[in-house]
C-alpha cells in the first residue's frame, strides 16, 4: 500500500531546533491507516532537554518507526548521537487519511546529529509501521 502514498522530506525548524518535516500524502482513492506519530510529552520531571518533537522522534526510533539517515557530500554517513528517553509509549490510534490528505511529521535532525552550519547534507526518513512504511530523501543545511 506505500506505493499509493507519497512521501517528501523538506527542511524545517521545530521548536528551535534544526528539523526535517516529513509529509505522507494518501495519493490512492480509499482511506490509509498511518501510525500515529504523537507519542505523548516527556514528563515534566524527567528533566528532558530537547523538544517534544525530538522526544518523539527518539521513542519512534527505538521501536523501529522511524530511521534517520543523514549523508555529508561525499557520500558518508554522518553518526547519530544517542537520546534515550527511558520511557515506554502508548500506542494511539492510527490516523486515517482519506484520499487526498496528508499527515507532517516533524523529525528533528539538530539533537541527533553534529552538523556544519556551513554544509549541506542529504536526510533519508522512513516512516510507518510493518503494515505501512514510507521512505523520503531530502536537502538540509546544518
Amino acid at each position: 500500500m506505500s506505493g499509493d502514498l507519497k512521501a517528501t522530506v523538506g527542511p524545517g525548524d521545530v521548536e528551535g531546533e534544526l528539523a526535517v518535516v516529513l509529509r505522507v500524502e494518501n495519493a490512492s482513492g480509499e482511506p490509509v491507516e498511518l501510525l500515529n506519530p504523537d507519542f505523548g510529552h516527556p514528563s515534566p520531571r524527567s528533566g528532558w532537554p530537547f523538544s517534544t518533537a525530538a522526544y518523539r522522534a527518539s521513542l519512534l526510533m527505538s521501536y523501529g518507526y522511524l530511521t534517520i539517515t543523514v549523508t555529508d557530500v561525499d557520500g558518508e554517513e554522518v553518526r547519530r548521537e544517542a537520546l534515550e528517553t527511558w520511557a515506554t509509549p502508548i500506542l494511539r490510534p492510527k490516523v486515517a487519511l482519506a484520499p487526498g490528505e496528508s499527515l507532517t511529521v516533524p523529525v528533528p535532525v539538530g539533537p541527533f546529529y553534529r552538523l556544519s552550519p556551513l554544509d549541506a547534507y542529504r536526510v533519508t526518513v522512513e516512516y510507518g509501521d510493518d503494515v505501512i512504511k514510507v521512505r523520503a530523501e531530502g536537502a538540509i543545511s546544518g
